[in-house]
């Protein structure tokens, strides 16, 4: 039977990122360079890239940027899916602060003219 343990987000994010290293030192030491993150490994650097352990947030992003392979594997998948709903955010963010621009705009512009039509 599995034994489940309960750990808080930074504790799982540093025993992520211990098992990372330890695998690297192992294949150091083989002479070989690290294996590339498997499906899971790069959906658990995904919520360590939304909430990564302090000084810890270059190593993650290396590890995103160079350590999931590229291709049709479910690790790159995942990886895709990701990027995908980052797109996605930053446009519909564009979206709606250029609507807002526009908005803050155009209020700026009817205070000015009524500022200016008054009588005095």
């Amino acid at each position: 039977m599995k034994r489940y343990r309960i750990l808080s987000r930074h504790q799982e994010g540093n025993i992520v990122l211990q098992e990372y290293r330890k695998h690297v030192e192992e294949r150091a030491a083989l002479g070989i360079v690290p294996a590339p993150l498997d499906a899971q490994q790069t959906a658990d650097l995904i919520e360590l890239i939304k909430t990564p352990p302090a000084g810890e947030e270059e190593f993650i992003l290396d590890l995103f940027a160079n350590r999931v392979p590229a291709g049709v594997d479910d690790a790159a998948y995942i990886k895709a899916g990701f990027l995908a709903q980052l797109l996605k955010v930053k446009l519909i963010l564009h979206y709606f602060l250029k609507k807002s621009g526009r908005i803050i705009r155009n209020y700026a512009r009817r205070l000015q003219y009524r500022t200016y039509d008054r009588p005095t």
